[in-house]
């Protein structure tokens, strides 16, 4: 019965640092996931906003419940994209006409980035 060990001070100290330790390096992978996950809507952002650009340049028009895709290249082409992940990735913007009036587009992008990051419903091209 004497031989229960007590914990010191020093080994107390150490497996706080070690709590410590693991949470800082969980806490800066989440972060550094989250910036990616930033970064990749900002790029789907200047896509749509790239396509918008291109649908009034060429006065492209669209039937009432229609819509059309532009691939990124095309857009890249046209107006050059600045994101450094325009050569990570693939993909395209669609255009559609889904207003009752007729008048208003909507563009949603889609993006595929190698095995690290793919817009929910992006349909290989």
């Amino acid at each position: 019965m004497n031989n229960i060990k007590q914990i010191t001070r020093g080994q107390l100290l150490l497996v706080i640092f070690v709590i410590l330790l693991v949470g800082g390096i969980i806490l800066g992978i989440n972060m550094a996931s989250n910036k990616s996950y930033e970064e990749y809507g900002e790029f789907e952002k200047e896509l749509k906003i790239s396509a918008k650009n291109y649908v009034e340049q060429y006065d492209i028009s669209i039937k009432k419940g229609g819509e059309k895709k532009i691939k990124m290249a095309t857009l890249d082409d046209n107006e050059p994209l600045y994101s450094s992940l325009k050569d990570k990735c693939v993909g395209y913007v669609i255009v559609a006409n889904d207003d009752i009036e007729g008048e208003e587009y909507s563009y949603q992008a889609y993006i595929k980035c190698g095995n690290k990051y793919k817009t929910s419903g992006y349909i290989i091209e």
